[in-house]
Formats: C-alpha cells, structure tokens, sequence
C-alpha cells in the first residue's frame, strides 16, 4: 500500500498541469491556477505548442488583466519549433516555449488574468493569480529590528553588497547558543 501511495505522490509531482486551448493548438503550463506571486518578481509563461501550428494558423498574445486594465506582456509569442524544448505528449510532438514577465514593484495587487489569446481564432485560455505587495523594509530606519539591531551587525546582503540587511552570522549564532544553554540551565 506504501509503495502505491509513494508511486502516486511521484506521479502527481511530475504530471505538470496544463490548460488546453479551445483551438487545441496552444497549451498553457505556467502559471498555474490561483498561484502567488510577489511585485518584483517574475511571472513564468511557460506554453505548449502543437507541431502542426504556423504563424497562418496561430497569432498568441499574452496579456495581465485586472478589471478594465490590460498589460500586453508579448504581441506575438514564439511559436516557432526553433529555440524550445521538443516534448512527446502521448502520440502528439509539441514545442515548449517559455516567457518570464518582471512584475513591477509598484504595480496595484489583486487577482490578475493570465490571457494567452490567438489572434486568428480568437480562442483563450485566461488563468487567474494572485498579485500581491513586495514587503520593503526601511533602511533609513532610526531603530532597526530583527538581526538588524544586534550589535555588530550590518545593513548590507551576503548576495548584493549595496542591498539591506545582512545577518551576521556569528553574533547570531552567539545570541541562539546563549538562548539554547539559558534554557538548558533552566531545565
């Protein structure tokens, strides 16, 4: 029965969700249904093409919407076999092209459409996700918290040395092993 659960749990993992078109010449596999996503970061489009699909036959155009307002992200999305992934589904050969949109960090939050819309057919697969605010710390702040505020620490990242908030790792460690042993004494 174990091994029936773990075998189903890999499948599910591996099987990649995927909207189809009403046209049937165009999938979408990113992103997916009601995902999060943080201003300041990106928004993968990953779709499928059929290998029957020419630019006679498919014009795709993919579009972020929220109410009245429309953000073209791409008029004319690669469609060609070239410069993407050959994927087998089943008896069918499809080509995987992929698009990463940078949400801009000042954009209004709320539940965006995804809109991969043909052209020529008109046909469109819409997927709703969540848009929601980049927390921004202050580094002008007259009293830091968190790791910030511990002396000896700086404001500068491990990754990008002009960026905020760097943890200093030993004085953090100092300040958890003193915790971990003030507990042990208190046992």
């Amino acid at each position: 029965m174990l091994h029936l659960l773990l075998l189903l749990t890999v499948s599910l993992y591996l099987t990649q969700a995927q909207i189809q078109s009403p046209n049937r010449l165009f999938a979408v596999t990113s992103p997916s249904p009601n995902s999060p996503y943080i201003t300041g970061q990106m928004l993968p489009c990953i779709y499928l093409i059929a290998s029957n699909a020419t630019s006679e036959t498919l014009q795709l155009a993919i579009s972020l919407e929220l109410g009245n307002m429309s953000i073209l992200l791409i008029d004319r999305a690669d469609i060609s076999p070239g410069f993407s992934y050959e994927r087998q589904l089943g008896q069918s050969t499809v080509y995987e092209h992929q698009f990463n949109y940078n949400l801009p960090i000042n954009m209004a939050t709320g539940v965006y459409q995804v809109k991969f819309t043909d052209r020529i057919s008109l046909s469109e697969v819409s997927i709703p996700v969540r848009i929601s605010a980049a927390t921004i710390t202050s580094v002008n702040s007259k009293t830091p918290t968190g790791p910030a505020a511990l002396p000896g620490s700086s404001l500068t990242s491990i990754y990008n040395m002009n960026a905020a908030y760097q943890y200093n790792v030993p004085i953090v460690m100092i300040v958890l092993m003193s915790i971990l042993s003030l507990q042990i004494l208190m046992k």
